[in-house]
């Protein structure tokens, strides 16, 4: 997806997608990044992107529910090589 970090929301697409899903971001400092996703209009998660000052690592973290109504979460480490 193409987006700008001004908290509007901007359409996401995924394979075999058949729901409206967008994303809404908006910056905290020159290192991290808040995040919501939605579908079909309604908050799903939420989350942050956070780049370490050296710029040699990225951790996503995201909170949310799935469409059962049960909670999740992820904690994903992206290492520059």
């Amino acid at each position: 997806y193409t987006y700008k970090p001004d908290g509007k929301h901007y359409p996401t697409a995924g394979l075999n997608q058949t729901t409206v899903n967008t994303i809404a971001l908006t910056i905290v400092d020159p290192y991290v990044v808040n995040f919501t996703q939605y579908v079909d209009g309604k908050a799903v998660s939420t989350g942050k992107r956070t780049v370490n000052k050296d710029g040699k690592t990225m951790i996503i973290e995201t909170k949310g529910t799935n469409a059962q109504g049960q909670p999740t979460s992820s904690y994903v480490l992206w290492e520059k090589q």
